[in-house]
């Protein structure tokens, strides 16, 4: 499955809910979705020591009942957090934050919070051009392997599908990048 016509409709909903909110995750294994959210202060800034804070939001009803899970928000487990969606963040002034993900740190995006609305959303730049990241689906298998880097990767990746806007023209474009 891939949002082949544009973002998943989930993302909208869960962005509408909460503007904080700037990127969702979708996997091909189940329903359950990984959210990153700006972590704002009362006066709308970004927090200085902890700009974003990532974890599970779990949709999969039958995921939740086999866990007897009354929540819909899980923290990242330290596999999670390790190996698969970890991430570093680095607050650059009140509205702004660098974000990367720990197994590719050269992915660099930007964090911009709209301080009157308290909207997050997060840039990134690739072939020279500016896009407005909306969500990421990942097609992967659950699996351990050893990377070249020695460490152990629990999701190994297929296909990641990139769903962004270029920034100036709103024409939606798609990706597949092989892993």
């Amino acid at each position: 499955m891939s949002f082949l016509k544009g973002p998943a409709p989930a993302a909208d909903k869960i962005k509408a809910q909460a503007p904080s909110v700037f990127l969702v995750c979708f996997r091909s294994k189940n329903a359950n979705v990984v959210v990153y959210e700006a972590n704002l202060q009362e006066d709308g800034t970004l927090h200085p020591d902890q700009p974003v804070v990532g974890y599970w939001l779990l949709l999969e009803e039958s995921y939740r009942n086999a866990r007897s899970e009354t929540h819909d928000r899980e923290e990242f487990s330290y596999i999670d957090e390790k190996f698969a969606w970890g991430f570093h963040a680095r607050r650059t002034s009140p509205h702004k934050a660098e974000f990367s993900f720990n197994q590719y740190p050269s992915l660099r995006m930007s964090v911009q919070v709209q301080s009157s609305t308290q909207t997050a959303r997060v840039f990134m730049e690739w072939k020279g051009r500016k896009y407005l990241l909306q969500s990421l689906y990942i097609s992967a298998s659950e699996r351990w392997r050893l990377r070249p880097a020695d460490n152990f990767q629990f999701m190994h990746l297929k296909t990641v599908d990139i769903t962004e806007r270029p920034y100036k023209p709103r024409k939606l474009v798609f990706h597949e990048i092989p892993a």
